[in-house]
């Protein structure tokens, strides 16, 4: 996991080319969260009132407005154990799957491995790998984040990302 941390602050020190990659848009973002009001919802029979919707769409805001403000890097997008492979005779680890790369928040990647939706960690080891790959941000990338910002940080992307997946896996 160390290998796979210092891989993806080794893709985030990228010089971001926009003609290449594409932001990771609030459209793009909103509309992967609404995968849950589209899919998810409707499979449970659950029609929320205007209330309740506005509380979502709220929600959703905050989440965008927390991801637009953390470091834009070159993200991955799918940076999980089913992507990355132990190559013979190589130190770094290969990696497969980037056709989805985009400019975006510093911490999709770290929670794409640690929060793997097909490997559980427990709270702990998630905690420890939060701390241990924030030690390992330039210092770019801590200014005015400190690690408790970075964790809150790192806790917002992960509502982000697994609303994506509730939505598309249901």
């Amino acid at each position: 996991y160390l290998q796979a941390f210092k891989q993806i602050i080794q893709l985030q020190t990228i010089p971001v080319d926009p003609a290449i990659f594409p932001d990771y848009s609030e459209e793009k973002l909103l509309a992967e969260m609404r995968l849950v009001d589209d899919w998810m919802l409707p499979s449970l029979n659950i029609k929320p009132t205007n209330v309740q919707q506005k509380i979502l769409d709220d929600s959703y805001a905050w989440i965008i407005n927390n991801l637009q403000k953390q470091p834009q890097v070159i993200v991955h997008r799918d940076y999980h154990s089913r992507n990355l492979m132990v190559l013979a005779g190589e130190q770094d680890l290969g990696v497969i799957d980037f056709q989805d790369a985009v400019v975006g928040p510093d911490t999709y990647d770290l929670i794409s491995i640690i929060r793997d939706a097909y490997v559980q960690w427990t709270p702990a080891q998630v905690q420890k790998w939060v701390a241990e790959f924030y030690a390992l941000l330039p210092e770019t990338a801590k200014q005015n984040r400190d690690l408790e910002q970075f964790k809150q940080d790192v806790e917002v992307m992960s509502i982000q990302r697994h609303l994506k997946i509730l939505g598309i896996f249901v």
